[in-house]
């Protein structure tokens, strides 16, 4: 009972390195993670946007790391891939994406 506690109570997840293409595996993730605040999906496979729908109900994630994943290169610029990350994650400050480049999501850069 106690690992369960622990998961609930998980602020930050690595899951980088992974060679992932699609998030529909942690469509659960938003319910046994509420308190997740820190995703890392950098070094990927992942290929589209779209795949944050299966864990776009995690409204506390305020850090998104994409770095080094195909999807950073399918968007025309940061600005539009900042757009579209934010359809998922509304509440997101930080997003590290294509070359290693962050954006203060609360100051619009």
């Amino acid at each position: 009972m106690k690992s369960v506690f622990l998961i609930l109570q998980l602020q930050q997840l690595n899951l980088s390195n992974n060679r992932l293409q699609h998030l529909s595996s942690y469509v659960q993730l938003p319910m046994k993670c509420a308190k997740l605040t820190t995703l890392d999906l950098s070094n990927n496979e992942i290929r589209d946007v779209g795949e944050l729908e299966h864990i776009k109900d995690m409204s506390t994630i305020v850090n998104l790391r994409l770095l080094d994943n195909p999807l950073s290169k399918n968007v025309q610029d940061f600005g539009g891939l900042c757009s579209a990350v934010r359809k998922y994650f509304p509440n997101l400050q930080f997003l590290v994406s294509g070359c290693g480049r962050l954006g203060n999501l609360t100051s619009g850069t």
